[in-house]
């Protein structure tokens, strides 16, 4: 899907990949081979912030510890799409020179829990139906070598389905509500199976919740600047500026006004 060391260009994911991933055995990958005292061999560190500058859906990450982190989710529903999540990942394990190879962690993907904030936020029928489908309880399958002795990789997968967010944007009165993520990276190395520590992630979801009405196109003055929201994954985390031309919205907005 993406490269993970060094830099990493995004792409979306193939929907029939991530429904692949849905119906693997879900603990298949969850043992992971881990020292007690939660040792783990590799450690997430964060969901990283869009890089500076990033258009046209592809974005450039530098697997650096000194990229921006987003600490909270947000995610429009009437966007159509799901949560991406860009994980850095840092490997806890050591090797002498020359053993790179040898110790290097090849990740295969994430275990990912999921919960509603809101016990209301769903009917016992649509949860029931969420669980059924492997959108709750899932492996999202991604491929990324970790190198040793501090080694650093960016790697992205979507964390929240894309379904889940047409389900609630479909249900009349929806407004917002929240999911509880935790997932634990796992991968091999050497042969054996090994995993990070918990991860533990909030993200907000709500109707439109990311777009800014600014009002009609012409009268924003023409040196208006209109927020162009999320680079890499549109329709998630930053603001939009809309405005209307008539009953046509336009998003980002054009100010059309002297």
């Amino acid at each position: 899907m993406q490269r993970a060391t060094g830099t990493l260009t995004t792409h979306g994911l193939v929907g029939s990949v991530r429904r692949l991933g849905r119906v693997l055995a879900f603990g298949a990958l969850a043992a992971g081979c881990t020292a007690s005292g939660g040792d783990e061999s590799i450690l997430v560190l964060k969901n990283v912030a869009p890089p500076a500058g990033a258009t046209g859906g592809v974005c450039t990450f530098s697997a650096s510890e000194s990229e921006p982190v987003l600490v909270h989710g947000v995610l429009d529903t009437s966007a159509g799409t799901g949560y991406e999540f860009t994980a850095q990942l840092k490997s806890r394990i050591t090797a002498d020179t020359g053993q790179d190879d040898q110790r290097t962690i090849f990740v295969r993907g994430a275990n990912v829990d999921l919960a509603f904030s809101d016990s209301s936020a769903v009917t016992a029928a649509e949860l029931a139906d969420l669980q059924s489908k492997n959108l709750l309880h899932f492996m999202a399958p991604f491929s990324a070598p970790l190198p040793p002795n501090g080694g650093i990789a960016d790697t992205s997968f979507e964390l929240i389905p894309a379904e889940i967010a047409a389900l609630l944007d479909a249900k009349a009165g929806f407004t917002t509500t929240a999911l509880e993520a935790t997932f634990t990276v796992v991968g091999e190395l050497a042969g054996d199976n090994v995993s990070s520590q918990v991860f533990h992630y909030s993200v907000t979801l709500g109707h439109a919740i990311l777009l800014a009405n600014r009002g009609p196109c012409a009268s924003l003055p023409s040196t208006f600047t209109a927020r162009t929201g999320n680079a890499c994954f549109p329709g998630q985390d930053f603001a939009i500026d809309c405005c209307t031309d008539g009953a046509t919205p336009v998003c980002p907005a054009v100010a059309t006004g002297m």
